[in-house]
């Protein structure tokens, strides 16, 4: 095959499989062809078509004046991007800003912060980004963004110093979802965010994939933020049966329904604990996989009569 048809093969090819080429496609027709809702809803998909140039070009598109909710999800979006957003005369109606494994960091989250296209913003996922401490501090000096409801920064490298910034901001005083997991969160981090004065509102709390350990379960289990918690993940910790005597006489716990505790070193005795405690009595759904309960355990879990669990316990 001589060197120009083997060239145009691969051109012909590559237009097959990927039907967007970044240098040619039309921003306004993407953007019809992923609106849904009468508009209002606008979700790009792990596709890293868009990218800085793409995000610029939505921003400036007056087809997006609608939109309440927008999810950008794997566009590999930086700070640049953010920046446009963060600058548009047509996103001043949105309440969701979805920007899940993308590349934002600090500046993107100075963006998010000072923009007036987020005053009535509430929910912001930036799960998976590159914020660390000092997005976090720009996050939550923000005087934009005091209508959040939902914030996750899941796998942003935030540490304890970024737990102590949230538990402090009164902007977050109306959070009802925070998503923490996999941000090297110690049991120092836990307690800080344990005596925050401005979280007593949170329903959904989630530290997956911690470093948290019993002594951080005694100060959650002695917190007032925990007195309209609904869900709680613990997965992948060291909470350990220590751990979960401290949960097990938590006061302010009555509302959880659901407990995720995987992967926390957890034994028979942990399990006896919990069947015996009346802390929980709305519990239903407890999630105990890849701990040592044995049989006896699980006995104990699915015949207590202090809680209803609702899933297979293993």
């Amino acid at each position: 095959m001589k060197a120009n048809q083997a060239l145009m093969l691969v051109f012909t090819l590559s237009f097959i499989w990927f039907p967007y080429p970044t240098v040619a496609y039309n921003i306004n027709e993407l953007i019809l062809n992923e609106l849904e809702e009468n508009g209002t809803r606008l979700i790009f998909l792990n596709t890293g078509i868009l990218g800085d140039k793409g995000t610029s070009r939505l921003a400036k598109s007056h087809l997006v004046s609608d939109v309440k909710h927008l999810a950008l999800w794997g566009m590999k979006v930086t700070d640049i991007g953010v920046g446009a957003l963060a600058k548009s005369m047509y996103l001043k109606n949105l309440e969701v800003l979805d920007l899940f494994n993308n590349k934002v960091g600090p500046r993107g989250a100075a963006f998010i912060a000072k923009s007036v296209n987020f005053l009535n913003l509430k929910e912001l996922n930036l799960q998976w980004n590159k914020l660390g401490v000092d997005g976090v501090k720009a996050l939550t000096s923000s005087k934009m963004l005091r209508q959040l409801e939902s914030l996750d920064l899941t796998a942003n490298n935030i540490g304890d110093e970024g737990v102590r910034l949230i538990a402090q901001s009164e902007t977050l005083s109306k959070l009802k979802k925070l998503r923490l997991g996999d941000n090297s969160l110690s049991s120092a981090g836990l307690k800080l965010l344990a005596k925050s004065p401005y979280l007593g509102d949170v329903e959904e709390l989630d530290l997956y994939g911690n470093q948290i350990g019993p002594d951080g379960m005694e100060a959650l289990a002695e917190s007032s933020m925990i007195k309209k918690l609904r869900l709680l993940n613990l997965k992948k910790n060291k909470i350990g049966d220590d751990g979960i005597a401290a949960l097990a006489e938590a006061h302010e716990m009555k509302k959880l329904e659901e407990l995720d505790i995987q992967w926390n070193g957890i034994t028979e005795s942990g399990a006896w604990n919990l069947a015996s405690s009346s802390r929980f009595p709305k519990l239903r759904i407890l999630k105990l996989w890849g701990n040592e309960i044995g049989d006896q355990g699980r006995r104990a879990i699915e015949t207590s009569p202090n809680f209803k669990i609702s899933n297979p316990v293993y």
